[in-house]
């Protein structure tokens, strides 16, 4: 108790600094602070209240004053024995028998054991757990708690005598005991019989009450004797200096890591690690410290306190980090708890309520993944820790002689440990109750959610010996078997497994290729189905399991069967999200396998998007499949992306652009500000070289939308005003944004509407020339902007508006019609079809004709403008509609009709489901809402006589 006592006092003051919580005698608890000290006062109900209010003080007070009273009564009945016998009529016992003796021994037991609701009662000498600090979840053992394990210990021993004794003489006397045949004595063995039942009863409660007292103070484990690690500390200070700095060290370091203080934990082993230059050095130091102990007998073993055990347990990644870096081993094993031989621990035992993991001798990952602590997984996995190996336990507890990932009960962490490779087909042991997989491990436990993604990645019920020397890559045995007769294709133990596997398939799952070129030497099925129709090269795949692959391959597997869901190795691999660039190179190298074939009704590209497998998919474009391929629906594959993240990616790897960027060069600082801008936002943009020269022609006709930066040099230069002609010509649309631009010149008119540019001006708070740092561009100066980053931001908003909504149209195949319908090797200055206005010159000198009503219908139903002009004449009203007359060119058409629209008084569109997508009813309504004029629509549809199409 001592121990235990200066122990709670020195966790108490390392919590010192980081719990400023006190108490008085009042039952106040005080919390400080620097700032202020808060306090809350804890009001303690009465003990009345307290045993009308619990759930096991009302049983355990009424079962104990009920034994108290019977205990009593056989004490005072047994010493008083004559005089009771006397009671009776006929006194017919004549010698004292064995119940008599029983008798006083049971009453004095239920006598004493009434000390048992002392607790219940709420009195505070008979308290059971005491918090070591208000806030801490460890909680000290009292005295009066060791005192009714004590006696719960005696009795339970003098109970099992008891009992043995009476089924020893019972047998041997034949159940004819003395005081069988006497009033008094079958009055005694009555009530022994109702004693032993209240005190197993009363001790029953009691366990209950004190579990339930224990837990909801948050301490399901109780701070227990550290004499035995004392103990070791004098001992090493016998063996020297040396040992005793060690033990020192070592026990230092756990409590560090225990409390997780990171800077502590690097000083210690900065000072323990001085002087070790080598790696080797560091590795020996920590195996002297931390070696995986011996099990003695197959019963004992000793426990090293390993540290990162406990970082581990506790999910501190950062430190699990620190101590792979020094140079701790990953893969030793240690036990989580000691063996303690306190009363408590006999007490836990007794009642079969003692944890058996806290002394399997497990290892880090196993602790990691048994706590569901998924970054110190990925720590430990970094530093190379054995993701299959097994836990050492006694002869009594195989069951927990398993991997990691029979340890994982989450989601999360099952597919961690299946994603960096673990053996899920691996069976612990042969021939004992752990001859199973994960896969029946979990159907056990009801785990159906884990069973089904374990089947997702080929899991299997375990099936013989060779399919699990095959998982296991054990080449030596595998041939051993082999060349004892034994079937390759064997597919099961006497029966037929469900999933009908050979032990190819469990070769391909996990990539043992030695394994599997050993089995196909020995003739096994290449392409045997199992129950899903799929063939060893389909797991390989599924597992991106690249020797594998190649040496099926090799040995003339089918690289397009088509199993049950007609998916061939490629598209179950693309599925999974796993395939990489090695292993479908190796597949498609076959000649006979189509990458863009969609054999299931997707391309392998589609599948791995639909699934959001941005690694399997840049894999796929890297080996030249296509984005724009469609499948049996007739979508694109860049259409099956499931965020815009991924769909940017995809169109970078590929070189696919959404927006072209039209720019001065002098102003490549503000374009590359804009471009920057726009792809942070997932749509990628292509901003050409500062010194290029020729508008790439070829990209212009598959973006999405043409981004216009103006600028105050913008219309006088030709390769701008080229990519405006060319994206005209492509019918496709213009964004612009204005960043030092004046008014629109007439030219710039032609594709810009000044109600369309986005203005970017306020955004720009100077802009200066600096000399280039290139030297062959020593023509071209450039402009250093600095900008308003919120007016900026501001802008853009708006900019990335009009920019989704092109891409989007684009995506849809909703891309305006070019007016004319040119043909793509046709200019625009050598079309051969214009539309002019009626009777006008547009570059004569001549004035045109003044008309009240302006018709604009992108060649469209021209029956039905024929109508509406004749029937406006009729009113003698003056109508200008285009026509396909007397004009040279569409530049000199497009002009001629600008120049109407600004003379007429109403500007009449006739909108339809066809004439909204030409681009000169889009163009000149833009204009005429430039210019402020009256509109007019007319809506058609298709039920309209004489309408057109």
């Amino acid at each position: 108790m001592q121990r235990v006592r200066k122990t709670a006092e020195k966790v108490s003051a390392d919590r010192s600094g980081n719990n400023n919580t006190s108490s008085d005698d009042s039952g106040i608890a005080r919390t400080g602070s620097p700032c202020r000290e808060m306090v809350v006062a804890k009001h303690i109900p009465s003990p009345k209240l307290s045993m009308a209010n619990s759930y096991y003080a009302g049983s355990l007070i009424w079962i104990s004053m009920t034994s108290f009273v019977v205990g009593l009564v056989a004490v005072v009945g047994s010493q008083f024995e004559n005089a009771v016998q006397s009671v009776f009529k006929y006194n017919d016992v004549t010698q004292h028998s064995a119940c008599t003796t029983v008798l006083p021994i049971l009453g004095s037991m239920a006598v004493l054991n009434v000390g048992l609701a002392f607790p219940a009662m709420g009195w505070q000498f008979s308290m059971l757990y005491q918090p070591v600090t208000p806030s801490s979840t460890t909680v000290l053992r009292l005295k009066f708690l060791y005192w009714c394990e004590t006696m719960f210990l005696i009795q339970y021993i003098g109970g099992v005598v008891g009992l043995v004794s009476f089924i020893f003489y019972g047998i041997r006397l034949k159940m004819e005991f003395d005081g069988f045949y006497s009033t008094w004595g079958r009055l005694a063995w009555a009530v022994n019989a109702v004693l032993v039942l209240l005190v197993a009863y009363q001790w029953v409660v009691f366990d209950r009450f004190r579990t339930h007292q224990k837990q909801q103070l948050g301490a399901p484990n109780e701070l227990e004797h550290v004499g035995s690690w004392k103990f070791r500390r004098w001992i090493s200070g016998l063996l020297g200096k040396k040992a005793k700095t060690t033990s020192e060290f070592r026990a230092n370091l756990y409590a560090s890591v225990k409390r997780g203080q990171v800077i502590q934990v690097q000083a210690l082993l900065a000072n323990a690690l001085e002087g070790l230059t080598t790696e080797r050095e560091r590795e020996m130091f920590f195996w002297k410290l931390y070696a995986t102990p011996s099990m003695v007998l197959g019963m004992f073993a000793s426990r090293t306190k390993n540290p990162m055990h406990m970082a581990c347990q506790q999910g501190d990644a950062e430190i699990t980090r620190v101590l792979l870096q020094a140079g701790l081993n990953p893969n030793f094993l240690d036990k989580m708890g000691g063996v303690d031989m306190g009363i408590g621990s006999v007490y836990q035992w007794l009642w079969r309520r003692h944890n058996r993991g806290k002394y399997a001798l497990v290892s880090p990952l196993h602790v990691a993944v048994s706590h569901g602590h998924v970054e110190c997984i990925h720590a430990l996995r970094q530093y190379q820790a054995n993701l299959d190996i097994v836990a050492t336990t006694d002869i009594f507890s195989k069951e927990l002689a398993v991997p990691p990932l029979f340890y994982a009960d989450s989601r999360d962490t099952m597919n961690v440990l299946l994603e960096y490779g673990a053996n899920h087909l691996m069976v612990p042991s042969f021939g004992t109750a752990m001859t199973t997989t994960v896969l029946q491990h979990n159907l056990f436990l009801d785990r159906v959610g884990l069973a089904r993604l374990l089947e997702d990645h080929g899991c299997d019920y375990a099936l013989t010996p060779l399919h699990a020397l095959a998982a296991a890559g054990d080449v030596a045995t595998v041939q051993h078997y082999m060349k004892n007769g034994v079937d390759p294709d064997m597919l099961g133990e006497y029966y037929v497994g469900l999933n009908q596997r050979t032990p190819l398939h469990w070769a391909a799952v996990m990539g043992r290729t030695r394994v599997v070129e050993a089995l196909l030497l020995h003739r096994a099925t290449v392409d045997f189905t199992d129950r899903m129709g799929r063939t060893p090269l389909h797991w390989a795949a599924r597992h991106n399991q690249v020797g594998a692959i190649n040496a099926l391959l090799s040995n003339h597997a089918n690289p397009i069967c088509l199993d049950d869901s007609n998916m061939t190795p490629l598209d179950v691999g693309s599925h999974s999200g796993t395939l990489r660039e090695p292993a479908i190179r190796s597949l498609v190298s076959c000649g006979s396998l189509n990458i863009n074939g969609a054999y299931c009704g997707d391309t392998p590209l589609h599948l791995a998007l639909k699934q959001g497998h941005k690694e399997a998919a840049l894999a796929l474009i890297a080996c030249g499949a296509d984005i724009y391929q469609t499948n049996r629906d007739g979508r694109r594959a860049i259409d099956c992306c499931i965020s815009a993240e991924l769909q940017y990616s995809i169109k970078k790897a590929s070189g696919s652009v959404d927006v072209y960027v039209s720019y001065d060069p002098p102003y490549y600082a503000f374009a590359k500000a804009v471009c920057d801008s726009v792809e942070t936002n997932f749509i990628s943009v292509n901003l050409r070289p500062v010194l290029e020269t020729v508008p790439n022609k070829q990209l212009l006709k598959r973006v999405s939308v043409v981004l216009c930066v103006l600028s105050d040099g913008y219309g006088r230069n030709n390769l701008c005003m080229s990519e405006l002609a060319l994206a005209k010509q492509h019918s496709v649309p213009v964004v612009a944004v204005n960043c030092d631009c004046g008014p629109l010149s007439e030219e710039l008119q032609v594709y810009l509407y000044t109600r369309q540019i986005i203005p970017f001006q306020r955004s720009v708070v100077v802009h200066k020339s600096t000399p280039t740092t290139d030297p062959t561009s020593h023509r071209v100066q450039l402009y250093a902007i600095e900008m308003n980053q919120d007016v900026f931001t501001q802008a853009m908003r708006s900019l990335l508006d009009g920019l989704r909504d092109e891409v989007e149209l684009h995506r849809l195949g909703k891309r305006r019609r070019h007016p004319l319908g040119l043909s793509k090797n046709t200019s625009v200055g050598q079309s051969s079809r214009f539309l002019p206005t009626l009777g006008i010159a547009a570059t004569g000198v001549e004035h045109p004709k003044t008309h009240s009503i302006f018709v604009s219908h992108g060649d469209c139903h021209p029956e039905f403008v024929h109508k509406l002009k004749v029937h406006l004449r009729e009113k003698r009203v003056s109508v200008l509609v285009d026509s396909n007359n007397n004009v040279s060119d569409l530049k000199e058409r497009v002009v001629a009709a600008k120049d109407a629209i600004l003379q007429c008084q109403l500007f009449v569109v006739v909108l339809s489901a066809e004439s909204i997508l030409t681009s000169l009813v889009s163009d000149q309504l833009a204009f005429a809402e430039d210019k402020g004029k009256r509109i007019v629509p007319i809506c058609l549809h298709a039920n309209v006589d004489g309408m057109g199409t």
